[in-house]
């Protein structure tokens, strides 16, 4: 069972769940966008031998959850036998953003850039975006959501589960005084320009070119996944 955004904060299993033929790894790397270091797990084929290169996918989690959900509580692991190479990307509660209002916050900048290029260095994995996929569950499907809009240089395959697309366009709460404080902090005071430029309804509105762009990318995906990822029903 997934975590989403409305659970408290619990301990860490310190074992990933184990499938035949799959290799799991945790990697520590410093993030010089976040200016520390920061852990992500990996799955992998135990068969990688000879050169073999794999496409990747990229999972994130839900707030108030950590990369260890899809490692502890989900047998995701287990399509790495079948040629995948999978990375749980830890992201706090932070919608994986560069916030608005704490400069040192900066997580969109520490996934795309910092952890893309520490997997991608590390491992045996095909470069290019039409082998690079991301997939995320509540906090992280808004992040898969959003980045398929503002960044699909970077990523041929979105997907979102139960996706928390609404949080840039909600309106403070006194009943989620807490709620509200951390989501101004992250994207900005309601009605400004930051929310606005990460508020996935308004990019599909207001984008024009670049939905047409990502309905290019989706007929695109559906012929790679054919040949790369699989059925894509599996993400």
């Amino acid at each position: 069972m997934f975590t989403g955004c409305h659970r408290e904060q619990v301990a860490e299993a310190a074992r990933p769940r184990s499938f035949p033929g799959v290799a799991s790894n945790d990697v520590s790397f410093y993030s010089s966008a976040l200016d520390r270091n920061m852990t992500y797990a990996v799955y992998m084929p135990k068969d990688s031998a000879g050169g073999k290169r794999f496409p990747i996918v990229y999972l994130l989690h839900g707030c108030g959850g950590s990369f260890r959900d899809w490692t502890s509580d989900s047998d995701v692991g287990a399509y790495a036998v079948k040629g995948l190479i999978l990375v749980t990307v830890d992201g706090d509660c932070s919608y994986y953003m560069n916030a608005t209002l704490a400069a040192k916050d900066r997580y969109e900048d520490y996934f795309v850039h910092d952890v893309l290029a520490d997997v991608e260095s590390r491992f045996p994995v095909q470069s290019g975006r039409e082998n690079r996929a991301v997939v995320g569950v509540s906090m992280g499907g808004f992040t898969a959501v959003k980045l398929a809009f503002t960044r699909p240089d970077l990523f041929a395959f979105a997907g979102a589960i139960s996706p928390a697309i609404d949080v840039p366009s909600r309106h403070f709460s006194w009943s989620r005084w807490s709620q509200s404080m951390r989501f101004r902090k992250i994207f900005g005071p309601s009605g400004s320009e930051t929310r606005t430029h990460s508020d996935p309804f308004i990019l599909v509105k207001t984008s024009e070119q670049q939905t047409h762009r990502i309905s290019t990318s989706l007929q695109e995906t559906r012929n790679l996944s054919r040949l790369q990822f699989g059925d894509s029903s599996r993400y």
